[in-house]
């Protein structure tokens, strides 16, 4: 979505629109120009969204909401982002005007509380590339990272490093999940109870496993499939092995 802003050369029209209603003045050019992209966006995704989050979740009888339900559920979510653009967009256009080599960081400064940490290590370096040159392909409508109709660029930008950390974030929480079963069966020897536990919630998964795309870019905890296999092989006190968790797992 970012990339058809700015190839199609809508984004800078967006942005000629929003000069021209707001006066000029910066502050509302730049708010008024998130919050139309970000509704633009909404309406040209939605029958993607439609399709994805309430036809398809209802052929596969994970939801039962009705339609109004999820009209009403979209628009709440487009609300709150619209209002959440209105209150901050502004900070890192401010930031990309005031210091354009050290942007990124500073945003990611800002953010800590809100994201992952490692987003904090990857914009700095997104901050040293951008900063090495001010120009941008004229193309696009615009040679300054400081123009609102860069907007597109910059999501786009943070979409892509957010993809590239995914995997490993993904990777790292699906460790966790398996260490705490590990922890589970190791202070209670319940091999085969664990193992029904995961039976009965797969009885209610339409994918007891996954496929390589949805491990890579979606899961965050192991599969059924994986943790009831887990639950059944991993009996290292039969073996005289040491327990990972042996310092608190003793037996009694």
């Amino acid at each position: 979505m970012p990339l058809f802003f700015l190839f199609t050369g809508l984004g800078t029209r967006l942005r000629r629109m929003c000069e021209h209603i707001s006066g000029g003045r910066w502050f509302w050019t730049v708010t008024l120009f998130a919050c139309t992209h970000l509704a633009l966006a909404a309406l040209i995704t939605l029958p993607f969204d439609f399709y994805f989050g309430y036809v398809q979740q209802h052929a596969a009888g994970k939801s039962n909401r009705t339609l109004p339900s999820w009209v009403t559920g979209e628009g709440v979510q487009l609300t709150v982002r619209l209002v959440v653009a209105s209150l901050l967009i502004w900070l890192p256009y401010r930031l990309i005007a005031r210091s354009p080599r050290r942007w990124c960081f500073y945003c990611a400064l800002a953010l800590i509380p809100f994201a992952f940490l490692a987003l904090v290590v990857l914009p700095v370096w997104v901050a040293w590339a951008v900063g090495r040159s001010a120009a941008f392909p004229g193309a696009w409508g615009f040679s300054e990272l400081r123009d609102p109709a860069s907007l597109p660029l910059i999501v786009f930008m943070f979409a892509f490093l957010w993809l590239a950390i995914l995997p490993f974030f993904n990777l790292f929480a699906r460790h966790i999940e398996l260490e705490a079963d590990r922890f589970g069966l190791e202070l209670t020897h319940q091999n085969h109870a664990a193992a029904m536990v995961c039976v009965r919630d797969a009885q209610s998964d339409l994918a007891p496993d996954w496929d390589t795309f949805f491990l890579i870019f979606e899961a965050t905890h192991p599969s059924i499939a994986t943790r009831i296999k887990f639950a059944n092989s991993y009996k290292p006190w039969e073996r005289g092995v040491p327990l990972v968790y042996g310092n608190v797992c003793k037996p009694e």
